[in-house]
C-alpha cells in the first residue's frame, strides 16, 4: 500500500507540474490560480477588465479575423491590426506588376484609398454560456444526433437576432460552450508595410530567433449607416465603436508580465505516448514531401517576377509548416516528450490499482492498437493531401470546375472560379511538380507500381471502372456509407514502404495513351485556361459531359479522388473516431485521479488568452537569446537583390540617418521580442498586452525549437515572437508618413 501511495504521489507531482506561462486559458472561466499567477508577474486588473458580458471589456476589442488570424480594434472608427502574412492573400489580390502592393507596401491617406476585399470577414465575441447539461441531455436521454442537437441550440439562441454562433466542445467532448458572435463583411485593406520588411528573412527566418520582421498589417472594418455589419458598399462609413485597444510606447523590461489574446486553432495537449510518437514519424514523412515541393517551387519563382507574384502565396503557405514540423521534431526530441509521456502512463496505470472503478482499466493498451492501425491510413491521407490537393494544383482545381460544370453552376461562377485559378497558375510548375510528386509513384521501367508482388497484385484486383470509380455498391456517391472494405484491410500489414504511395495506379500501368505526362499537360481542357473558358461557353450538355469525361486530365483526378474517399478517408476517420472517443474516456480520468490540477481545455479556434514573461531564453550550451531586436539587426542581415534579406532603399536611409522620431530607444529602434507566453497557430495577429491592458506588440510566430508546446509545454524551449508596437507605429508615422492613421490612435507615451 505504501508503494501505491508513493507512486500516486510521484504521478501527481509528475502531471501537475503547471508553469504560470503555460496555457490556453478561456477568458470567462479564470481561476483564482490563474489570477494569483498573473498578478505575481505584475498584472494590474481585474477578471472584469478581460472578459464581461455587460461591462466594456477587452474582450470586446478583439477579433477573430477571416476564421483564421486573430486582429484586435486599435481605434474608435474601426482601425484593424493583424498580421502581414494574414492579409497577405489580400494584400497580393490588390497587387498588379504596374502596382505591386506586396513590393511597395501601401497606406491609404484618407478612406477613399482604402481597398475593399472580397470574402474577406471579421467576428467579434458577444457572450458565451456553457451549454454542455443541455447538449448531454438532448444526446444522452433523448437519444438525438450530436449534430442536430448542437443545431437546434443554436438556431433558438440566436433567432430574432443578427448574430452567428458555434458551439465547440472542450476536454475532447466533456463539456460544450456557446459563442455567439457579431461577424462583419466589409473589411478594407489600410496600410501594409512592403513585403520586404513585413515578411524579411522570409523561410530562413521563419519560426526562428532572433528575427526581425515587421509582421504587421492594418484593415478597416466598415458597416452602414445604423452602424450594422453589412456586404460591402460605398456608401458604407468606419465602425463607429468605443471598444479597441489602447496603444503604450512606454516599452518594457525582462520579466515584464505579457499576455496574448486571441484565437489559437488547435493544439493537442494530452496525448499519448503514442501518439506522439505517431506524430513525429508523421512529420518526417510530409517534411520530405513538402522540401520536394518547395524546390520545385522556388527553382521557378528565382527564374520570373511574375512566376514569384503568383506563386508567392503558395510556397509561404507550403514553407510554413515544412518548417514548423520540423520544429516540433526537434522539440519533441530535446525535452524527451515521448520518454516523460511513458513514464507518466505506466505511474498512471499503476495507481488505478487502488481505485474499484479502474482496477482493469486498460486504456494505454487501446490507445496503442489504435494508432497501429490508424498508421498506414494516416500516411495514405497524407500522400493524397501533400501531393495531390495541395502538391500538384491541377488535381484540385479539376476535380472543382468539373464537377461544378456537369451540374450546371452558373456560366459567371464558373469563369471567375476558372479566371482565379488561372490568374496564379503556371503549367510548366505543375508539370515539373506532376513529375517529382506523382511519377515516382509508379515504376520509371514499364510503368511498374514500386511495390512487392504481394501489393502489385492486390492492386490489380481493386476492380476499378472509370466511368463507374469503385465498385462500392448503391452508395457509391455516399462516401460515408462504405460497406465493403474487407480487400483493404489488410494494408495495415503491408511493409513500412507502403505508406510512402498510393495503391491505386494500376489501371494506368502498360497504359501510355492514358498515364502519359504529354496527355494530361498538353492536351487537357483543365490546364488551359482558354479551353475551360470555350468549355463553360458550350450550350450542348452531352457534347461537354463527352469532353469531360475522355479528358486524360479528369480520368486520372477521378480515379485518385475516388480512390482517396472511398478507400482511405471512411477507415481514416472511422479509426480517428474510436480514437476520439477514447481522448473523452482519458481526460475525464485524468481529471477524476488528479482533481487538484487546473486544467485548460486544448486549442479548438475559440477565445483564449495566455500570460507569462518577456524573456530571453538559453537554447542550448553556449548560446542566449536576448529578449528584443532591433532594426540594426534587419540591416545587418540585409542583402542586395536577395529574395529574402533584400530591403527597400527608404529604411536604409532612415538607418543611416536615425530617423526614428520617438520610436527609438537609445536611438535605437526596437523591432521584435520574444516572452514565455503559449500560442499556437490561430495566435498570428493577437495583440500582446502589458499589465496595465495595453498594447505593446503584435504576436505572429513561435521558436522553432518550441513549436511542439501544441503537444507538450516546455518552458525552458518555448517562447513566442512578437513585432514591437513601436515598429508599428515607427513605419504608419516615419516611413509612410500617415498621420491621418496616428491620429486615430490612443497612444500613452
Amino acid at each position: 500500500m505504501k508503494k501505491i501511495i508513493f507512486i500516486i504521489c510521484l504521478g501527481i507531482n509528475i502531471f501537475n507540474r503547471c508553469y504560470s506561462d503555460e496555457g490556453m486559458w478561456q477568458p470567462y472561466l479564470l481561476s483564482q490560480i490563474n489570477l494569483d499567477h498573473m498578478i505575481d508577474l505584475g498584472f494590474q486588473l481585474t477578471k472584469d477588465d478581460i472578459y464581461s458580458i455587460n461591462n466594456n471589456s477587452l474582450k470586446d476589442a478583439i477579433v477573430h479575423f477571416n476564421g483564421g488570424c486573430t486582429a484586435s480594434i486599435i481605434s474608435n472608427r474601426g482601425l484593424l491590426l493583424t498580421n502581414h502574412h494574414c492579409g497577405y492573400s489580400q494584400i497580393q489580390a490588390n497587387s498588379s506588376i504596374e502596382n505591386n502592393l506586396l513590393e511597395n507596401g501601401f497606406s491609404a491617406k484618407n478612406l477613399n484609398e482604402e481597398l475593399p476585399n472580397e470574402n474577406l470577414y471579421v467576428s467579434i465575441v458577444k457572450y458565451v454560456k456553457d451549454v454542455t447539461n443541455e447538449v448531454n441531455f438532448q444526446i444522452n436521454d433523448n437519444n438525438l444526433n450530436e449534430k442536430n442537437v448542437i443545431d437546434s441550440i443554436i438556431n433558438k439562441e440566436i433567432k430574432n437576432t443578427n448574430y452567428d454562433a458555434i458551439i465547440k466542445p472542450f476536454y475532447k467532448g466533456n463539456q460544450y460552450y456557446l459563442f455567439v458572435y457579431e461577424k462583419f463583411y466589409d473589411i478594407r485593406l489600410v496600410n501594409a508595410p512592403p513585403s520586404s520588411i513585413g515578411k524579411f528573412g522570409s523561410d530562413t527566418d521563419n519560426w526562428v530567433w532572433p528575427r526581425h520582421t515587421g509582421d504587421y498589417t492594418i484593415f478597416r472594418i466598415y458597416v452602414n449607416q445604423e452602424n450594422k455589419p453589412a456586404k460591402y458598399s460605398k456608401e458604407n462609413i468606419p465602425l463607429k465603436t468605443d471598444n479597441f485597444l489602447k496603444i503604450s510606447t512606454q516599452g518594457f523590461e525582462e520579466n515584464d508580465f505579457a499576455m496574448v489574446y486571441g484565437f489559437p486553432g488547435s493544439t493537442n495537449e494530452y496525448l499519448p505516448s503514442c501518439a506522439v510518437e505517431h506524430l513525429k514519424e508523421l512529420n518526417e514523412y510530409r517534411i520530405e514531401i513538402r522540401k520536394n515541393l518547395l524546390n520545385v517551387i522556388d527553382f521557378y519563382m528565382k527564374k520570373s517576377d511574375q512566376i514569384k507574384l503568383n506563386y508567392a502565396s503558395k510556397y509561404a503557405s507550403i514553407s510554413n509548416y515544412y518548417k514548423k514540423w520540423k520544429g516540433e521534431n526537434l522539440g519533441i526530441f530535446k525535452s524527451n516528450a515521448i520518454q516523460n509521456k511513458i513514464r507518466f502512463e505506466k505511474l498512471l496505470m499503476d495507481s488505478l490499482k487502488i481505485y474499484e472503478n479502474y482496477q482493469n482499466y486498460d486504456i494505454i493498451n487501446k490507445y496503442d492498437s489504435l494508432y497501429n492501425e490508424l498508421r498506414i491510413y494516416s500516411f495514405l491521407r497524407s500522400t493524397f493531401i501533400e501531393k495531390v490537393y495541395r502538391g500538384v494544383d491541377f488535381f484540385a482545381f479539376t476535380n472543382n470546375i468539373s464537377k461544378k460544370i456537369l451540374g450546371n453552376e452558373s456560366d459567371s461562377n464558373l469563369i471567375s472560379i476558372t479566371n482565379n485559378h488561372f490568374n496564379s497558375y503556371s503549367k510548366e510548375i505543375d508539370k515539373d511538380l506532376f513529375i517529382k510528386l506523382i511519377l515516382p509513384m509508379v515504376g520509371k521501367n514499364n510503368h511498374k507500381l514500386i511495390f512487392d508482388d504481394e501489393i502489385f497484385e492486390l492492386s490489380k484486383n481493386q476492380n476499378y471502372d472509370f466511368e463507374k470509380g469503385w465498385n462500392y455498391g448503391e452508395n457509391k456517391n455516399n462516401y460515408s456509407n462504405i460497406s465493403n472494405e474487407k480487400e483493404f484491410d489488410s494494408l495495415k500489414d503491408f511493409k513500412y514502404t507502403v505508406k510512402y504511395n498510393f495503391l491505386n495506379i494500376y489501371p494506368f500501368i502498360d497504359n501510355k495513351k492514358l498515364f502519359n505526362v504529354e496527355n494530361i499537360f498538353e492536351k487537357s481542357i483543365f490546364t488551359d485556361r482558354g479551353k475551360i473558358l470555350k468549355l463553360i461557353n458550350n450550350k450542348n450538355k452531352a457534347k461537354v459531359e463527352k469532353i469531360i469525361k475522355n479528358d486524360k486530365a479528369y480520368i486520372l483526378t477521378k480515379y485518385l479522388f475516388d480512390f482517396y474517399f472511398t478507400k482511405i478517408s471512411p477507415k481514416y476517420w472511422d479509426i480517428f473516431d474510436q480514437i476520439s472517443e477514447l481522448d473523452k474516456k482519458y481526460i475525464k480520468l485524468l481529471m477524476d485521479i488528479f482533481p487538484n490540477k487546473n486544467y485548460y481545455p486544448d486549442a479548438n479556434g475559440t477565445l483564449r488568452l495566455s500570460y507569462g514573461e518577456i524573456k530571453t531564453m538559453k537554447p542550448r550550451d553556449a548560446v542566449t537569446y536576448n529578449y528584443i531586436t532591433y532594426l540594426d539587426g534587419m540591416i545587418e542581415k540585409y542583402i542586395p537583390d536577395d529574395y529574402e534579406f533584400d530591403l527597400p532603399q527608404k529604411i536604409l536611409n532612415i538607418h543611416k540617418h536615425k530617423n526614428y522620431g520617438k520610436y527609438a530607444i537609445k536611438n535605437k529602434l526596437p523591432l521584435c521580442f520574444i516572452s514565455t507566453n503559449h500560442t499556437t497557430g490561430g495566435n498570428s495577429g493577437s495583440p500582446v498586452l502589458n499589465s496595465k491592458g495595453h498594447l505593446i506588440g503584435l504576436n505572429f510566430d513561435r521558436l522553432w525549437e518550441g513549436t511542439m508546446s501544441d503537444v507538450n509545454f516546455d518552458p525552458k524551449l518555448c517562447r513566442n515572437i512578437m513585432v514591437d508596437i513601436r515598429f508599428i507605429l515607427f513605419m504608419i508615422d516615419n516611413y509612410f508618413d500617415s498621420k491621418n492613421l496616428i491620429n486615430e490612435l490612443e497612444i500613452f507615451d
